[in-house]
């Protein structure tokens, strides 16, 4: 068979598929990839940028999975060799403190054009924290007017003032704090998911109410309520009792949040029943790695008190769906303000206990290593009711090993009853 010839079969074959789809119209979507790699169909993905750049991994697939989008014409994506059904890397510059975005936008024949919006937003400008975020790990703070950032290692605190303390934000007033994409996200006690701006600005809702938020560093996990978390749930007077999702989801981009798509991060379902972590109510959660750290309470009732059992630490592997070992945290006798988990294997918690700590390895005389309150069973050792850890006095940090829950350091921070901690590691 000649060349010629070749070329114009294939013409051909184009000329008719083009004609089928314009008589019977193909709809196509663009997916993006999430962090997991899984595909996520939107109209609008952004991300913060990194040293300048975003980068997204796009592909175009049909509704209907008959492989019609291999005939689409698309415009703002440079296809190269290959198919646009395949997954194309595409890389956003930004520069300075502005927003750059790409639209894509694909058709075949005479179908419903399919769009895409690609946004590469800047970091939080944080003006008087450049010594702190130059530290291998800072943590950002709620329970203030504003976000606040500490440094882990010289305990110094930028973006303070005396509001903090008079005129605090209701939106920061929650021990769950997660840092995403520009924004600091929690579980208000007003019964929302919000969203409030780093670098300043007004907070707005985002979904109805939720037990706990953090992030991964690639992902978003939240774990909502029974209902009326996303807003296609219709308000009902069950909502007011305190119930709970069975599930931490995922989400992989700002715009998919409450309604999805989301992944399940961990199904509590699979906690066994005569696990320590069975029956509890997580409030306060991190992730790093694929593992999700967990501290709570077992309720009495729906308005009862709260057994608060602080320094246990319950362990969730999302890679393979199972429940670790618990920990608990060695010689911590306080309320978890935050919770957040960093490089090394370690874990950081805020709390205000006013107990005095001391050195790593000391334990007073005659005490055979037992830390204080040993003796005491841990489930009547302080109860609570729920809602937020109670005020105490000036913060600490205190630092253990996530595997072991050994305690290796503790820093008094010049803050006061904050509440939220989340931190990052410098090139990590």
């Amino acid at each position: 068979m000649t060349r010629p010839f070749l070329l114009i079969l294939v013409s051909v074959v184009a000329a008719l598929g083009t004609r089928a789809w314009a008589a019977d119209p193909c709809r196509t979507h663009f997916e993006v990839a999430g962090a997991t790699g899984a595909p996520i169909a939107t109209t609008r993905a952004t991300r913060t940028s990194d040293a300048g750049t975003c980068n997204f991994a796009v592909r175009l697939q049909s509704d209907s999975g008959d492989g019609c989008a291999a005939f689409a014409e698309v415009r703002g994506l440079d296809l190269g060799k290959g198919s646009v059904a395949d997954w194309r890397h595409v890389t956003l510059r930004q520069r300075g403190r502005h927003v750059k975005s790409r639209k894509l936008r694909a058709r075949v024949g005479g179908g419903r054009a399919a769009r895409l919006t690609l946004r590469c937003a800047p970091p939080p400008a944080l003006d008087g924290c450049d010594d702190v975020l130059a530290e291998s790990t800072y943590c950002f703070l709620g329970g203030g007017r504003r976000v606040r950032v500490v440094g882990l290692a010289s305990g110094s605190v930028c973006r303070s003032s005396p509001e903090d303390t008079t005129d605090p934000a209701s939106a920061l007033q929650s021990s769950d704090l997660a840092v995403w994409n520009g924004d600091a996200y929690t579980c208000s006690v007003a019964g929302a998911f919000v969203a409030t701006p780093v670098d300043g600005g007004d907070s707005r809702r985002v979904a109805g109410p939720c037990l706990a938020t953090t992030t991964d560093g690639d992902a978003l996990l939240v774990r909502p309520a029974a209902s009326g978390f996303d807003p296609s749930e219709k308000d009902a007077p069950a909502q007011m009792l305190v119930r709970e999702d069975l599930a931490i989801r995922a989400y992989d981009v700002p715009e998919s949040v409450p309604g999805g798509p989301f992944r399940v991060a961990f199904d509590l379902t699979t906690i066994p029943a005569n696990s320590p972590c069975a029956g509890r109510s997580f409030d306060v959660i991190t992730a790093r790695d694929g593992i999700i750290y967990a501290a709570g309470c077992s309720a009495d009732g729906a308005f009862g008190t709260c057994d608060v059992i602080d320094d246990t630490i319950c362990i969730f592997d999302t890679h393979t769906g199972t429940v670790l070992a618990p920990i608990q945290l060695d010689g911590f006798d306080g309320a978890i303000r935050g919770l957040s988990a960093i490089g090394g294997g370690r874990l950081v918690v805020l709390t205000n206990d006013q107990t005095p700590v001391p050195p790593t390895g000391y334990f007073p005389p005659g005490s055979d290593g037992q830390s204080p309150g040993d003796g005491m069973p841990r489930d009547v050792r302080r109860r609570r009711g729920k809602g937020i850890p109670a005020a105490g006095g000036s913060d600490s940090v205190q630092i253990f090993d996530a595997a072991t829950g050994a305690r290796l350091d503790s820093r008094t921070i010049a803050t006061t009853n904050a509440l939220g901690l989340a931190c990052v590691s410098r090139g990590e």
